[in-house]
C-alpha cells in the first residue's frame, strides 16, 4: 500500500529502446480491501486520476496507454489498497 515502483519498459524483451510510449495491460492481483492503481511516466509528477480501480479480494485488469519518461520507464503505485501487479505489454509506439 502506498509505494510507487519505476518499471523499466523501453529496450527490454523486445521493446525497441527508442519507444516513446506503451499500451500495458495491468492487473491488480489478490487485491486486498479498497484500492487502485495509478500508472505514469517516470520523472513526471503522478496524475490525479487512477488507472485501475479494486474493491475487495480479486483479480482486476484494465488496458492502459502511457508515455515513456526520458529514462524509457513508467512509475506504478499503489494506493491504500494492497494488491499485487501484473504489467504486460501490449504494445508501444515510436
Amino acid at each position: 500500500a502506498d509505494q510507487t515502483i519505476r518499471i523499466p519498459v523501453a529496450g527490454q524483451a523486445g521493446i525497441p529502446a527508442d519507444a516513446t510510449g506503451v499500451v500495458l495491460n495491468v492487473t491488480a492481483v489478490d487485491t486486498r480491501g479498497f484500492g487502485y492503481l495509478t500508472v505514469w511516466p517516470s520523472g513526471a509528477s503522478a496524475p490525479d486520476s487512477s488507472n485501475v480501480n479494486y474493491a475487495g479480494a480479486g483479480t482486476v485488469p484494465n488496458l492502459v496507454m502511457v508515455g515513456l519518461g526520458p529514462d524509457g520507464s513508467i512509475s506504478l503505485r499503489n494506493s491504500v489498497g494492497r494488491s499485487h501487479v501484473l504489467v504486460d505489454v501490449a504494445g508501444y509506439v515510436r
